[in-house]
């Protein structure tokens, strides 16, 4: 019964996930009798539908593919995928009109947005051109590069209903995995939602993406991220501005300790940070046999989650040391949760070629530090012959413990006679 009950939330999960976005318009060309009112200019030669999708190619200058006659009406969460291919890495170019107005019919560099795409097999890309409620696309233009050849399997408009833009940002999943959405669409099978959180695959590109938002970034200047890794990986956080086109990143170290921790980003001073804020999302990482769970994702004033002592920066102080001689551990401690840290204690075991020096305790008592603060704790240590010089350094605070092996290179004694 246990196990048809789980079967059934993450069924229901996925179905919730699969409504919250709906598909605008979608052209599929793989396998299309039609080209479904796109049309290809002069310069797209040998434009052709096959089951791979259009293809054209070797073009001339300036090859594109054109749709008029479209009257949609789309707003800031809308969002373009492409799926395309070509014979080599290049730039590509959409273009939109809501007028005739122009020279070229409404279509402009100011109604533009470009993203790159790589060579090869068709994938999806997305464009967020950062339209505006209440405005209708009366026609669409996809640039290629020049002289290629390529393929265009599908285009789709897509994104969340729209509706009333919260002013709040605050999600837990998979609680609430049913409000956001995914791209590519068909990767849902790569971000899996269930009792642990929404699983995101290294290597997959999934983007997952939340509903509309009207968030004051200056007001709003902190995001955290809950979350836990299988190993060491980055995930990117993403976000739609209201100033700033395009869908804008900021990469986040996700600690491999397989422990839920809270990532707190700063984006007070990230220029891209600005105007209203009209979307966040995450992008699973990058590197093959990463996996994430992504317990929440919260923008707000202020610093999120429990107290976080991580260590900043754990070595000697000095630049260059000497077996034999004295040096100053110093160990660099901030508090990256949201609470105050409770007091502790911090111990400092020696390893190897290394020891305390005459009278230097090995713990050392640690008071609280408040969100964001920082704070440096020292010991003294002798260096003695060989190479194999370490510490063992031991934080505990309230009901918290954490270990942390730190390896410490020592450069060779002088011969006496340099003494």
């Amino acid at each position: 019964m246990r196990i048809a009950l789980t079967v059934l939330m993450l069924m229901l999960l996925l179905v919730q996930q699969a409504s919250c976005q709906e598909a605008t318009r979608e052209w599929v060309f793989a396998g299309a009798s039609t080209m479904q009112g796109w049309a290809p200019n002069a310069a797209a030669k040998g434009a052709r539908l096959t089951s791979d999708g259009l293809k054209a190619g070797p073009c001339e200058f300036d090859p594109f593919l054109t749709a008029a006659g479209l009257f949609i009406a789309v707003h800031p969460g809308v969002r373009v995928e492409v799926e395309a291919g070509c014979d080599r890495d290049g730039e590509w170019q959409l273009f939109w009109a809501v007028n005739e107005e122009g020279p070229f019919g409404g279509f402009s560099e100011k109604r533009s947005a470009r993203f790159f795409v790589k060579g090869g097999e068709p994938r999806p890309y997305v464009v967020f051109p950062g339209w505006q409620r209440g405005e209708r696309i009366l026609k669409l233009r996809l640039d290629p590069p020049d002289y290629s050849s390529f393929t265009v399997r599908a285009i789709r408009l897509t994104g969340p209903a729209e509706g009333k833009a919260s002013p709040r940002a605050d999600w837990s999943f998979p609680n609430d995995a049913g409000r956001w959405s995914v791209f590519p669409a068909e990767s849902r099978t790569a971000s899996r939602t269930g009792p642990d959180g929404w699983e995101l695959t290294g290597g997959s590109g999934v983007i997952a993406l939340s509903p509309l938002l009207d968030l004051d970034a200056d007001q709003n200047t902190w995001a955290a991220i809950a979350a836990r890794a299988n190993r060491d990986t980055r995930l990117t956080l993403r976000w739609l501005s209201s100033e700033k086109g395009g869908l804008h990143s900021f990469s986040v170290p996700v600690q491999g300790s397989g422990a839920t921790r809270v990532y707190n980003v700063d984006l007070s001073g990230n220029n891209d940070w600005q105007g209203r804020i009209l979307m966040l999302g995450v992008e699973a990482p990058a590197e093959e046999g990463a996996v994430v769970h992504l317990l929440s994702v919260k923008a707000g004033p202020e610093r999120s989650g429990p107290s976080q002592l991580d260590v900043a920066f754990a070595g000697f102080t000095a630049p260059f040391v000497r077996q034999g001689w004295d040096a100053t551990f110093e160990v660099r401690l901030t508090n990256t949760g949201g609470a105050p840290s409770a007091p502790g204690e911090a111990t400092l075991t020696p390893r190897g070629a290394l020891s305390l020096a005459a009278g230097q305790p090995a713990t050392q008592t640690l008071a609280a530090l408040a969100p964001g603060e920082t704070r440096t704790i020292s010991w003294q240590v002798r260096t003695s012959g060989g190479n194999n010089h370490g510490v063992e350094l031991k934080l505990h605070t309230g009901e918290s413990e954490q270990t942390r092996t730190v390896s410490l290179s020592c450069h060779p004694a002088l011969p006496e006679h340099l003494t």
